[in-house]
């Protein structure tokens, strides 16, 4: 069993960042009367940092089965984004909440429905091993292309909400 572990410097990277990630929500989480504002970064932070943590696992974990960490980054880094959009429809005071609430809704939707896509063909698939990031991973290339646009798309929509 110890032979799959191999703990350096990509895994020791991504375990800085969960910590960090967490010790931030662990953060938003200890404001007494926070905002709404807050919360979504709370939301924001704990998602990033299970996905932080998934990919500590991965490139720690030499092993095929290593590979479902991408069920959980395709899911938190995308909720992740969804929660940054949320929180300028707060700063400094609530807007256009009716607006708000379809990004929120159909945004969350569409994760959903690619999520479930995503775990259902990764059923069928075999696993690689990547050498160049030192991973296992589905062979799902095309839709993972897919899945990659549907997450720029999310961070431009994100940017656009900012602006």
């Amino acid at each position: 069993m110890l032979e799959i572990i191999n703990f350096n410097f990509n895994s020791l990277v991504w375990l800085i960042a969960a910590t960090f990630h967490w010790a931030s929500a662990y953060f938003c989480l200890s404001i007494q009367k926070r905002s709404k504002a807050a919360k979504h970064f709370l939301i924001n932070f704990l998602l990033a940092g299970i996905a932080s943590f998934s990919y500590f696992v991965s490139s720690c974990f030499y092993h095929p089965v290593s590979a479902i960490h991408r069920y959980f980054t395709i899911f938190c880094v995308t909720g992740a984004l969804i929660h940054v959009g949320q929180v300028f429809f707060y700063l400094p005071e609530e807007i256009y909440p009716r607006v708000r609430k379809i990004f929120l809704y159909s945004m969350w939707s569409l994760l959903l429905i690619v999520e479930a896509i995503f775990i259902i063909k990764s059923f069928s698939a075999d696993y690689i091993f990547h050498f160049s990031g030192h991973y296992w991973d589905f062979t799902l290339d095309e839709f993972s292309k897919k899945v990659g646009i549907v997450i720029l798309v999310y961070s431009i929509i994100v940017i656009a909400i900012g602006i």
